[in-house]
């Protein structure tokens, strides 16, 4: 029988965690042990255990996509020793957009506890991050996407979420950032070729939809196929920006707009005259230069 431990985010979206983990509980055939479980206190503490806890076959993950994401990062980040092998990930989706767990059809929590009791364990690619931190170099791996440039997360306040939804409040920090962002002029090589110009946003991504799947990022993005699916978005005028490029965004059209450059590759390096933010799976992570690099089929998920 597989041995599992239990990683917690009691505060996720408002206390939605701490909701989830006790319907799991009250839904689970068995007790659950004290010491199987971890509830997080601060930033980075998901990935601190899901990196250091031993003994442990699979680590479910309850939470949003922040959750998740430092769990992956956490267990990726572990030591394996030849002839071992990581846990399993398995997710009980407790976030605001869960856009991870609809991935991996873990979402509903219906579905999500299903999963949990009858899934099947698939290797998924993941996105090895490298970039720059202020106090030296950062790693990480994500599971949706990485962008540099253009970033509205720091616009994205709780009471969008609260009041206006996560589809709306997305949109509405994206206007907000778009007003104030100067685009940078920006180097980015790939195999086989290459890019310098002014650009708004350079995104490596490995699934289609983000924001609670209300946004097809990239239309052609597959979590299994081993490559990243590329999008070079160039500088317009802000006119153009929020008239032209961004209402195309949710339904994908945005890779058809004369300048957008979409493509596949193993891995993207991207550099800019000023430091411009890095964004992955929907969290500020550092600066520029960065690298996003395809890690296929690294990490065992259990899956609907």
């Amino acid at each position: 029988m597989k041995k599992v431990f239990y990683i917690v985010n009691p505060t996720s979206s408002g206390g939605t965690g701490i909701k989830v983990w006790n319907r799991y509980k009250r839904t689970c055939a068995r007790e659950i042990a004290p010491q199987d479980v971890h509830f997080t206190r601060h930033t980075g503490d998901a990935a601190q255990h899901a990196k250091t806890v031993a003994g442990y076959s699979m680590i479910v993950a309850v939470g949003g996509d922040g959750t998740v994401g430092e769990v992956i990062s956490g267990i990726m980040a572990r030591t394996v020793e030849a002839g071992d092998c990581r846990p399993t990930l398995a997710v009980l989706p407790a976030g605001t957009g869960n856009d991870i767990a609809r991935h991996i059809s873990a979402f509903p929590l219906d579905k999500a506890i299903s999963t949990l009791r009858d899934g099947r364990v698939t290797s998924f690619d993941l996105i090895r991050i490298e970039c720059q931190g202020e106090a030296g170099p950062l790693y990480r791996h994500a599971f949706l996407y990485g962008t540099a440039g253009f970033c509205a997360l720091l616009k994205f306040k709780p009471w969008m979420k609260r009041y206006l939804g996560a589809t709306v409040g997305t949109y509405l920090s994206m206007i907000l950032a778009l007003l104030e962002f100067r685009p940078p002029e920006m180097t980015i090589t790939w195999q086989g070729g290459g890019y310098t110009g002014p650009l708004w946003m350079a995104i490596a991504a490995n699934a289609e939809k983000v924001a609670g799947a209300s946004i097809r990022l990239a239309p052609e993005a597959r979590t299994g196929d081993g490559v990243l699916d590329m999008l070079l978005i160039p500088a317009k005028s802000k006119p153009a920006m929020l008239g032209g490029l961004l209402p195309k965004i949710p339904t994908g059209r945005h890779i058809g707009v004369t300048g957008v450059q979409y493509f596949r590759s193993t891995a993207l390096t991207v550099d800019a005259e000023r430091p411009v933010l890095v964004e992955i799976d929907g969290d500020v992570f550092g600066y520029t230069p960065a690298v996003f690099a395809v890690c296929p089929k690294a990490l065992g998920i259990l899956s609907g």
